[in-house]
C-alpha cells in the first residue's frame, strides 16, 4: 500500500517533485535518506548546510525540497509498516504515476536498506517521543502603527516533549494558529478522542 497523502493536490506535487529530480542524482538522494533513517536516534538526515547544498543543487527552494524528502521518507516509511516486498512496491510506485527510473531507484535502496530500517522504525515505536506539557498565549497582529488596531488573534502553543529512551527533555515545538486552523485541530483531535472511547 502506498503512503496516504493529505489529498491529491498534495500527491500529484510530491510526483512531481520526485519526478524532477535529475536522474544520476536521485539514487544518491534516497540513498542517503535510508540511511538516515536507519540511525533511530537520528531525527534529522540533512544538516542546515547540506540542505541548501541540496537545494543549489537539485534546483529547488526549500519548500521545494521539504516536500521532495517528506514525499521520500514516507514512502520508506509505509513500505517498512507494511512490509512490502520490492516487486510489489515498483508497481505501487508506477501506479501512482512515479518515473521508471526514480521507482527503480527506490527499490534498489529498499531492497538493501529493508531489514535495517524495518529494526529501526521497531526501536523508535517502541520508545515514542511523549508529550510532557503544554503552554499557551493568545496574542493579536497590530494591523496600523498609527493606530493600534488589533486584528488576526491567534495562540501560541508549545508542545515540551520528552524520550523515554534517554529521559531527557527534548526541544519544545511552538506553533501558532488563527481560530480556523485552532478549530480544525480541535475537531482531529475530538475525533481521535471519539475513536479511543470506541475502543474501551
Amino acid at each position: 500500500m502506498l503512503p496516504s497523502f493529505s489529498n491529491s493536490a498534495t500527491r500529484d506535487q510530491s510526483i512531481k517533485a520526485i519526478n524532477e529530480v535529475e536522474s544520476s542524482k536521485f539514487p544518491l538522494l534516497v540513498n542517503r535518506l535510508a540511511h538516515g533513517m536507519q540511525v533511530s536516534d537520528k531525527t534529522d538526515v540533512f544538516t542546515q548546510e547540506e540542505l541548501i547544498k541540496l537545494e543549489s543543487s537539485l534546483g529547488v527552494d526549500e519548500s521545494g525540497l521539504k516536500s521532495l524528502l517528506d514525499s521520500l521518507n514516507l514512502i520508506l516509511t509505509q513500505a517498512a509498516l507494511t512490509g512490502a516486498n520490492p516487486t510489489e512496491l515498483k508497481e505501487q510506485l508506477g501506479g501512482y504515476g512515479i518515473a521508471e527510473e526514480k521507482a527503480f531507484a527506490i527499490v534498489e535502496v529498499w531492497q538493501s536498506s529493508s531489514k535495517q530500517i524495518i529494526e529501526s522504525l521497531k526501536e523508535r515505536l517502541a520508545k515514542p517521543t511523549q508529550l510532557d506539557d503544554i503552554q499557551w498565549s493568545i496574542g493579536a497582529a497590530i494591523s496600523s502603527k498609527s493606530k493600534a488596531e488589533l486584528k488576526s488573534p491567534h495562540a501560541t502553543i508549545q508542545f515540551s516533549l520528552k524520550n523515554d529512551k534517554n529521559d531527557q527533555d527534548q526541544q519544545p515545538i511552538t506553533v501558532q494558529m488563527n481560530h480556523e486552523q485552532l478549530l480544525d485541530l480541535h475537531q482531529k483531535l475530538q475525533g481521535i478522542q471519539d475513536k479511543l472511547d470506541s475502543l474501551k
